[in-house]
């Protein structure tokens, strides 16, 4: 930063208070491109403040995917250049208690000029992307950044005890809703909203599992006798239970335990802790007291209540157990404080933004559509 009079960086996020923020602010003179990113709201507000102003320094606020760069170009001239690339956002974590790794390069060391080149049109194209902020945004950015913190922060000590010890890094969990939704319509979205309502509707008209049809039970448990019913929707965009035999079994035979661990599941209204650990003791016994029959359960629990559960499952278990950084034996005992209670906490969940039309149906069965997020093709 010293000894180059020109910056050009496009980075992912940015922090605030430490010693490269102060350097910044005593070279400013020195910005000709900043370009930082907003996702998840991990960029420090203190950050923005200090440069919304400058002419010189924008911001990524409406991404296509997430905005995830972190290089950083010094030059003099044509000739006289040097970029860091590598893993470092410009925070105070990255730059002192991070394990991160980068790599300098320099005219020095790459005389091709197709690279610079390269560098050059690649910041270029992210400052086209990006904007400046104004007040209100900033306003609003700030507001939403510290109930975003709060809830994570609540979060956090809540489950102190999990596997994951600092949820404020769960990328899913800072989403907002327009980031989510962006990322969700995708994967048979629509098919698989039919396939929800079908189901949705069913518990409405039967209130309970067992007064359902047994062809539509199967349809709900994910071993419908073809793959489409008459009206031509996958009843498998959500996972097959075709391999789970025993379960099969119980279903076929009316198996009256089930239809009861999902009485305490409410149709409508909000679902407590309290209600899914009856359901999952009551479950758990119903199928002969299975070792771990998450993914059975949670295929019910989605297909009865999508706006707070997801099928767990082959299908996305390897993708999942990474995002939320989990054990890939999570047991049903385990969902609820494990999984459940961070998406709980998270900005689109809590989203209150007027939606209409397949956004608003998509809001009201978001948490099923995780699975859209992680969902993997073998």
């Amino acid at each position: 930063m010293n000894r180059y009079d020109h910056y050009k960086w496009a980075v992912a996020w940015a922090g605030a208070d430490f010693d490269q923020i102060e350097n910044l602010e005593k070279n400013i003179i020195k910005i000709d491109k900043i370009i930082i990113g907003i996702h998840f709201y991990q960029t420090h507000p203190d950050f923005i403040k200090k440069f919304y102003k400058h002419e010189h320094v924008k911001f990524i606020l409406k991404p296509s995917g997430i905005f995830h760069p972190k290089i950083y170009l010094f030059e003099n001239s044509s000739d006289d250049w040097s970029v860091i690339i590598g893993s470092h956002n410009f925070t105070n974590s990255a730059f002192n208690s991070n394990s991160e790794v980068s790599i300098l390069l320099t005219s020095k060391d790459i005389t091709d000029n197709e690279f610079k080149r390269d560098i050059d049109n690649y910041i270029l194209k992210s400052w086209d992307q990006s904007e400046s902020i104004n007040e209100d945004e900033l306003i609003n950015y700030c507001d939403v950044f510290a109930k975003q913190m709060n809830n994570l922060r609540n979060l956090s000590r809540k489950t102190k005890k999990s596997i994951h010890k600092d949820v404020l890094l769960l990328e899913i969990i800072k989403m907002s809703w327009d980031e989510y939704y962006l990322q969700v319509k995708q994967n048979e979205h629509h098919e698989r909203i039919k396939l929800l309502d079908t189901a949705h509707n069913l518990y409405i008209k039967y209130k309970s599992f067992n007064s359902i049809s047994l062809l539509d039970r199967k349809g709900i448990s994910g071993f419908y006798d073809n793959n489409k019913d008459i009206d031509g929707f996958n009843w498998f965009a959500f996972g097959s239970m075709k391999g789970a035999g025993y379960f099969k079994g119980e279903i076929i035979k009316s198996n009256p335990h089930i239809s009861d661990a999902l009485d305490y599941i409410p149709i409508i209204g909000d679902i407590n802790r309290n209600d899914f650990m009856k359901f999952a003791k009551k479950y758990i016994k119903s199928i002969n007291n299975s070792k771990n029959p998450i993914a059975t359960a949670t295929r019910l629990l989605t297909m009865k209540r999508p706006d707070y559960f997801f099928c767990f499952n082959s299908k996305n278990r390897k993708d999942l157990t990474k995002a939320f950084e989990i054990k890939e034996s999570l047991n049903l005992n385990e969902y609820w404080d494990f999984v459940l209670e961070k998406i709980y906490a998270s900005d689109w969940w809590n989203d209150t933004s007027l939606k209409t039309n397949i956004e608003l149906k998509t809001f009201n069965y978001r948490v099923a559509f995780i699975d859209n997020l992680y969902f993997e093709e073998f």
